[in-house]
């Protein structure tokens, strides 16, 4: 009977192994960052009631094996909210009102994030917790002219890189692709371009075969111009996004029609918001000049704009440019985040320091108006801005001297009209 026991459970390993491939084409995955209230993925409770059933994972990186493991518990996530009147201001009711934001996976320290990959119809997770050998001996970052050989499951395959140019001969942003080539010269395209998006660094983590298929899975990170990341995960085809952002801003959302005003902060935000009076210095930019510059599509980068502002004896210095991008319509992988996006980049030098603030598309109901003022003994910029003519926004940097310095993002917030 033991024998027969150990044949029965090697033919249903077997069958699940053959079956992978088929059943990972028609389940969807999903990333959760560590921290993330699981009401982001709730639908009437199901969540939870997924994580008690083991249906979520964590993925970290140890070295160059990517671990599995099953998730069970939960823990509060990092998330605090509140809500106030939509008659009130951002920060008026948010010191005494903030609550937890729910529950999160509990992930272990090092996890990257949370994996959400479970069979449709038998409601079980695709993937056997374990680790995953990577073909790669180290992280390879993303360049121009790339050539890795590499062994996916005993068949060899070719990295490789392509991309668009500038007029100048410049790499066009956002527009390379990750392409593996087999020993008979197929292709896949394991990462696409990426519309109106520039990124300061690519790097592939971790490269393999997850779901037994002998294709590339993948694990990408691609960090912004402005300094946030996210992860990329591939499998069987699929690709799941996980966005980081370090700085831990503000959120807050405010809906003419809920009449509400809804705001989040992270737990491992420390300042106070940023106050209701602000700008002791500002420069706006009319809307039509602004679009002006989007008119004719740039073939290489163009300063448009460059004023400084005096701000306590020291000088703070705004530029504007175009930077080409990337447009690819089909085969692209854009980030899940990125909304009115677009070609034109704010950078801010300051202290010897030059960095990119954001990058924006047009303006729809009004131009864009950008202050500073010194908050807590430190430079504080803000921006505010309408992509459409519904949709207003202000974002909120605050200098700090910590570890690197640089302006920190410090809120966004998102108001609509109706």
């Amino acid at each position: 009977m033991p024998a027969l026991r150990h044949l029965r459970t090697r033919f249903q390993f077997w069958l699940l192994t053959l079956c992978l491939p088929a059943a990972i084409a028609n389940a969807e995955p999903r990333l959760l960052t560590p921290g993330t209230p699981l009401t982001s993925f709730d639908d009437g409770g199901l969540a939870v009631a997924d994580v008690r059933a083991g249906r979520w994972q964590s993925v970290e990186l140890d070295g160059t094996r990517l671990r599995i493991g099953g998730v069970r518990a939960l823990r509060a996530s990092d998330v605090e909210v509140a809500q106030g009147d939509a008659e009130a201001s951002w920060f008026a009711f948010a010191a005494t009102s903030f609550k937890s934001g729910g529950d999160t996976l509990d992930l272990p320290g090092a996890a990257l994030f949370g994996l959400y990959l479970v069979d449709p119809l038998r409601r079980e997770p695709l993937l056997a917790d374990g680790e995953y050998a990577s073909a790669l001996e180290q992280p390879v970052v993303l360049r121009a002219g790339l050539h890795v050989p590499v062994t996916v499951n005993g068949d060899a395959w070719m990295l490789t890189t392509r991309q668009r140019r500038q007029a100048d001969g410049r790499l066009l942003a956002g527009s390379m692709q990750l392409i593996a080539t087999d020993s008979g010269g197929r292709e896949s395209v394991l990462f696409g371009p990426a519309s109106h998006m520039a990124f300061q660094r690519q790097e592939l983590l971790w490269l393999g075969d997850l779901d037994g298929d002998r294709q590339p899975d993948a694990l990408l990170k691609r960090t912004w111009l402005s300094g946030q990341y996210e992860y990329l995960l591939r499998i069987g085809g699929r690709i799941a996004f996980a966005y980081v952002d370090t700085d831990h801003p503000y959120q807050g959302f405010s809906s003419g029609i809920e009449e509400s005003v809804g705001l989040q902060r992270s737990r491992q935000q420390r300042a106070a918001p940023p106050p209701a009076r602000f700008g002791r210095v500002a420069l706006s930019i009319d809307e039509s000049r602004w679009n002006a510059w989007l008119a004719k599509p740039a073939t290489s980068a163009v300063i448009h704009y460059d004023q400084s502002l005096l701000l306590g004896g020291e000088t703070l210095r705004f530029t504007i440019e175009s930077l080409p991008m990337s447009d690819h319509t089909t085969d692209a992988h854009d980030s899940s985040t990125v909304m009115w996006g677009g070609s034109l980049l704010l950078r801010v030098h300051f202290r010897g320091r030059s960095q990119v603030l954001m990058h924006l598309g047009s303006l729809d109901g009004s131009g864009l108006r950008l202050q500073a003022d010194v908050v807590d003994g430190q430079p504080a910029l803000k921006v505010e801005f309408m992509p459409h003519y519904n949709n207003g926004f202000e974002h909120y940097w605050h200098w700090s001297g910590e570890d690197t310095p640089r302006f920190r993002r410090w809120a966004i917030l998102h108001s609509q009209g109706c």
